[in-house]
């Protein structure tokens, strides 16, 4: 039986070096099927430009589709200095490659052109990864309510300075929006999941502008978390808490005493003490701060594998690819991200499998639910093949 999904995993001096690596790799696990699309994945030590110059000198001109992230996900590991491609290929898949180069600067011009470009689309599927602190993610899910498919993808971390590293359209650049429409008789299967609980503690928000929380129970936001963790807005400010701020979300109560939340997690602290968001929050909404649980997280994990699988039907899986707020990379940082395991449990080892973390997740699991863009999640994405 032929591949209909191949996984190369490369490494070098550059990212040119290691670009060419991973598509050599994949292309000889692929064997006779001709390459429709490409999946790439680098780790933030590689410059995201040369890796893709390296693998469309090899590929031709095929649509590819990623982002940077701190570290790649495969096997029962994350790793640093590694870029990963993921070869989907055969006659009976159908790939269009979408590049929305605005994305950063006017999030919402850029929603309606994705909308218009996909309008009336009989694909069985999106991916979709978009700069994870310039744009508007929400107008974008906003504008593709109307389609039937399944929707995927992540929301990019910063990998090279401030800048989100999006792969599209045979180039690489941030504040973009990079989109892979897949059809024929492939299909995606998308499963969400989270490890993230309430701690009992609970707060008004009371004023928002923009993406920024600026007042919660009449304080900013850096005064209440001093109240709660004893941190200055300083110390948020600076490593390592600039970074773990990301471990403390905001669960955001779909109505008052709601015990459904929808997680919001801060991207950074700024200055002036508030919260910068990258997913939307309400004034007048309470809040209630979450912690992470990494036995809940491994269970998560299995559930959202275990959700794919019976989204994609009969579908038979071909490639599973996996997105984790880089929030799991810190909770899981003193031992192995066993969340991969359980994925690879459900999924089958046999089955290719590469990740990356993220700022946050665009997904869509059922054709009747409205796209979302979420926080704190892992997602599960099989690509599936449907028989003849």
């Amino acid at each position: 039986m032929a591949n209909n999904a191949a996984l190369g995993i490369g490494e070098g001096l550059d990212g040119r070096e290691a670009g060419l690596d991973a598509v050599q790799k994949a292309l000889n696990a692929l064997g006779t099927q001709r390459p429709a699309a490409g999946v790439v994945l680098f780790s933030q030590e590689f410059d995201g430009s040369e890796l893709v110059h390296g693998i469309s000198g090899v590929l031709g001109n095929i649509p590819l589709w990623g982002f940077g992230s701190p570290r790649i996900l495969h096997g029962n590991q994350d790793h640093p200095r590694q870029a990963a491609v993921l070869l989907l290929g055969g006659a009976e898949m159908r790939a269009r490659g979408i590049w929305l180069a605005n994305y950063g600067k006017d999030g919402k011009t850029a929603a309606a052109q994705i909308g218009m470009q996909m309008a009336g689309s009989s694909s069985a599927g999106v991916l979709i990864a978009a700069d994870g602190v310039q744009g508007d993610c929400a107008a974008v899910c906003g504008a593709l309510t109307e389609l039937p498919m399944a929707l995927a993808g992540g929301l990019a971390v910063p990998t090279n300075g401030e800048l989100c590293e999006l792969i599209g359209s045979g180039q690489t650049a941030g504040g973009a929006l990079s989109a892979l429409e897949l059809g024929g008789r492939a299909r995606l299967g998308v499963g969400i999941g989270s490890g993230w609980r309430d701690v009992g503690l609970s707060f008004a928000v009371e004023r928002v502008e923009g993406l920024r929380v600026t007042r919660m129970d009449g304080r900013t936001p850096a005064e209440v978390y001093e109240s709660v963790f004893g941190a200055s807005l300083q110390d948020w400010r600076r490593p390592p808490l600039a970074d773990l701020i990301r471990l403390y979300p905001l669960g955001i109560e779909e109505f008052p005493g709601s015990a459904d939340l929808s997680i919001r997690t801060p991207v950074r602290m700024e200055a002036d003490g508030s919260l910068r968001m990258n997913a939307p929050v309400e004034a007048g909404v309470m809040a209630r701060l979450m912690v992470g649980d990494p036995e809940a997280c491994v269970r998560a994990a299995q559930s959202a594998a275990e959700e794919a699988l019976t989204m994609l039907g009969g579908a038979s899986p071909a490639a599973a690819l996996v997105f984790a707020d880089v929030s799991w990379q810190y909770l899981f940082e003193s031992q192995s991200p066993r969340f991969l395991e359980a994925v690879q449990g459900v999924v089958g080892k046999q089955i290719p499998l590469a990740g990356a973390y993220t700022l946050g997740q665009v997904v869509r699991t059922l054709s009747e639910k409205p796209p979302q863009a979420l926080n704190q999640q892992i997602q599960v994405v099989l690509i599936g093949m449907e028989a003849a």
